[in-house]
């Protein structure tokens, strides 16, 4: 980034997609912009994040206050050190009790309903310890930072938006997003992330939610609605749309996992495109002095946007990771003595095999 003079009470947003696992991508890419950002006198003043998102916009929250480097430091070495135990409880040894609790339900058995396909109880516990919640409070009252995480409600199936710092905006008439003042804590954080069916609902005081990438993938309204004057955003999908070619027929009946894909696709990639078109637009509309429009003041937010360059490029290098960290005897004992991550990436992606080769020259996102 080229260096020039910082605009007094200029406030740089960040905002975080949701990604599942693809967490520890958006760590890394900010382990390089904050330095950047950093050297030209600037710091992120809001951190707007949905389900994974969330988890970051809690991390780097807490440790806002910190020079950046240690910043980065600490929230690389948490993402480092998660495993797949710290996450979920043993798929392989619960799922005959949730096959036990799905039969009862389907029987009608009073009181017995099955929640989620997995139990997230080590994932209440991890982020309770990994996030120093008092010091994040702190940062908020004392202006150091602003944090919001976005969930979806059960009840309205609007998106609602945990304020921790600051004033709370009004909801927003033309979308269905709400905001809420709170201090942010664990069940905030796991509500963003309660992915649907997978993972258990998120419970906030009586009210019941899901994760915000249902309604809010990429929060760029909500960052907008905060007063972000630039905004940084981190993908974990390119913000662009494949180039129409003739297609080639598809080799097969598509299975449960390409109808899972291409309704994501649909559901989460295609309105973070559109939200990011229709920024531009506006900025390119209302220039550097602003407009009003129907009474509606309108500014410029220019924004840096942050994801890989190809769609799959990021599920590519974690499928040559694995098959990389999974040869040799120890691995396979280990694999023996622990099967869910096993078991999972074969469900999933079928038996994985990456060539030295492809080993050798690994793509980069």
């Amino acid at each position: 980034m080229a260096e020039r003079e910082v605009a007094a009470g200029e406030r740089i947003g960040v905002v975080l997609a949701g990604g599942g696992a693809r967490g520890a991508y958006e760590a890394g890419a900010l382990s390089v912009l904050l330095p950047a950002l950093d050297a030209e006198g600037r710091r992120p003043a809001l951190y707007v994040g949905t389900s994974a998102g969330a988890i970051n916009a809690a991390l780097f929250a807490a440790y806002a206050h910190r020079p950046v480097a240690d910043q980065v430091a600490a929230v690389l070495q948490v993402w480092q050190g998660i495993s797949l135990q710290d996450v979920l409880s043993s798929v392989v040894r619960s799922s005959f009790g949730r096959l036990l609790t799905f039969l009862g339900q389907t029987a009608h058995i009073p009181g017995v309903r099955l929640t989620s396909l997995v139990d997230t109880a080590p994932l209440y516990e991890t982020a309770r310890i990994k996030v120093n919640w008092t010091r994040l409070h702190t940062n908020t009252a004392t202006g150091v930072t602003r944090v919001a995480v976005v969930a979806t409600s059960v009840t309205t199936g609007r998106a609602t938006v945990f304020v921790d710092g600051g004033a709370v905006p009004a909801p927003v008439q033309d979308r269905p997003i709400d905001y809420v003042g709170a201090a942010i804590g664990v069940e905030h954080v796991l509500a963003s992330a309660a992915i649907p069916v997978l993972f258990p609902p998120g419970q906030i005081g009586d009210e019941w939610f899901l994760d915000g990438g249902v309604r809010l993938n990429v929060p760029l309204k909500p960052a907008l609605d905060l007063g972000a004057d630039r905004l940084v955003v981190l993908a974990t999908h390119p913000a662009t749309v494949p180039p129409v070619t003739t297609p080639l027929p598809y080799p097969a009946c598509p299975d449960v996992d390409d109808s899972i894909i291409a309704v994501l696709d649909a559901a989460l990639v295609e309105p973070m495109i559109e939200d990011l078109r229709n920024l531009g637009r506006v900025n390119r509309l209302v220039g550097s002095q602003g407009r009003s429009v129907g009474g509606r003041a309108y500014r410029q937010v220019p924004f840096a946007f942050i994801g890989p360059c190809t769609r799959g490029a990021l599920a590519r290098t974690a499928l040559e990771a694995y098959a990389a960290t999974s040869r040799g005897l120890r691995r396979r004992l280990q694999q023996i003595r622990r099967p869910d991550l096993p078991l999972m990436a074969w469900l999933l992606t079928g038996p994985v095999r990456v060539t030295s080769s492809e080993l050798s020259t690994p793509r980069r996102p």
